[in-house]
This record gives structure tokens, sequence and C-alpha cells, in this order.
């Protein structure tokens, strides 16, 4: 499994106390969000505080808003 030690990488590197996933990374079918936490928190150094893991609100739907609300907010920016 590649998400627990990359997500510890990032958290190591830069101290956040939350964690939301969404998009491809996470599916209604993800296993449990809590396993994931206690593994990743095993593998972060000592000074991370307890982790807060969470799913994104638009779910699957994230990375298109995402995209839609990057083009608006560059619109008027192309030649």
């Amino acid at each position: 499994d590649w998400m627990a030690p990359a997500l510890a990488n990032a958290l190591n590197l830069l101290d956040l106390p939350t964690v939301v996933l969404g998009g491809g990374v996470i599916r209604a079918d993800f296993p449990n969000l809590e396993e994931l936490r206690h593994r990743v928190q095993r593998l972060t150094y000592p000074q991370i505080g307890p982790l807060d893991f969470r799913r994104a609100a638009l779910g699957d739907a994230s990375v298109l808003v995402g995209a839609a609300q990057l083009a608006f907010d560059r619109q008027g920016e192309l030649p």
C-alpha cells in the first residue's frame, strides 16, 4: 500500500493537522479512513500531533470543480 507512506512523508514535511482525501484518490468503497490514519500516524515523526482524516465533501467531483474554479479564476488572463 503506497498511500500511508506517501501521506506520512508529506505530513512529516508540512506538519498539517488535517488530511482531506477526495477525487480519484478515494472513493466510497475506500477502506476505513481510521485505519489509514493509524497507519500514517505510526509512520510520522513523534512531534506530529494527532491527525484528522476526512473525505472531501465533493467526493469524485472535487477535481472537476477545482479545474472549473481555476478556469474561471484565470478567465481574462489568456491572450
